[in-house]
């Protein structure tokens, strides 16, 4: 375990508060209760909370919540031994961790840009999960002062530095679980990347033997109807991403590719497939249709095409 300066055991609120803000984050709103401390701000259109809590017999400990980017894999870079699946594990993960993901290639491309290495002394951790979302974590006895939000700050932004750029004009944000708690596993991206997301999660939660019952016929062919739409969402999130869709055209294909889910599941479920994935599917399907409902604040019109823009099941602390 790393071990950390005297000072950032030193609790001072009002000084992480000044160094969110001289870090270029908008502060809407902080408590400072018993237990947890947080502070709630905007950092380049993402919201995030700083938080610290104490925990019994652990000590204080601090983290940074942000919302999952959309193209991001699940990642779960901790200690090293780690207690993960042999399945998802890196076999040479960066030095001084170890690294579990469904997708290695892509968490490599995330974590190998420059965060392993700027969070392995002082120590930091990275959780991308779908139920607690994306998560810095320091080890215990670090409390939230300056100190402290400026070095979290600073591996966030050197995450956000290789995700890809937000679009005003398409990007939307989803919770992943939103049968939980209201902030849990919040996933940020354009309108296909994030539907893709949804969708690949689900299947995920297939693969580990959560969310179907493979004995079931009905099960497996909602299992292979989730795969074509998997693949259809990953068209769209590619072309989406690239530019090479026209706006207005990509947003109505990513609600007709809901509208064809939900009548599928309608199907599937009278001819008697798993109640629990189709339930966690409509949950989905439904945050897509809630992103066109009206909105108090009118959005940043949209431009006619994007071609003229620049381009757990991991462990929680407790």
């Amino acid at each position: 375990m790393s071990s950390y300066p005297d000072a950032w055991a030193e609790p001072d609120l009002a000084g992480a508060i000044a160094a969110v803000t001289a870090g270029g984050g908008r502060v809407t709103d902080s408590s400072d209760r018993k237990t947890v401390r947080s502070i709630e701000f905007l950092l380049d259109g993402r919201a995030c909370t700083l938080w610290e809590r104490t925990p019994k017999r652990r000590g204080e400990w601090v983290a940074l919540d942000f919302p999952w980017p959309a193209a991001w894999p699940d990642i779960a870079l901790d200690e090293p031994g780690g207690p993960y699946s042999e399945t998802y594990n890196d076999p040479n993960p960066p030095e001084g961790f170890a690294l579990a993901s469904m997708d290695l290639t892509a968490a490599r491309a995330v974590v190998d840009a420059g965060f392993a290495a700027a969070a392995r002394e002082p120590r930091a951790e990275l959780s991308i999960d779908s139920f607690d979302g994306a998560m810095i974590t320091s080890d215990p006895r670090v409390v939230l002062n300056a100190e402290t939000a400026r070095w979290l700050l600073g591996l966030l932004r050197l995450l956000l530095a290789v995700a890809p750029p937000l679009l005003p004009y398409d990007d939307v944000t989803a919770r992943s679980l939103p049968g939980f708690e209201p902030a849990s596993g919040v996933v940020q991206g354009t309108r296909a990347e994030v539907l893709h997301r949804l969708l690949t999660i689900r299947r995920h939660g297939v693969a580990l033997g959560l969310d179907s019952d493979p004995d079931e016929v009905a099960s497996i062919a909602l299992v292979e109807a989730l795969d074509r739409w998997i693949t259809t969402a990953a068209a769209l999130a590619a072309e989406s991403r690239a530019g090479s869709a026209d706006y207005v055209a990509s947003r109505q294909a990513v609600r007709e590719l809901a509208r064809r889910i939900d009548g599928d599941l309608g199907r599937a479920e009278a001819d008697g497939a798993d109640s629990d994935l189709i339930d966690e599917l409509r949950s989905s399907v439904a945050e897509v249709f809630a992103w066109d409902e009206p909105v108090a604040v009118k959005p940043t019109a949209p431009p006619a095409t994007t071609k003229d823009k620049p381009g757990r099941w991991w462990r929680r602390r407790d």
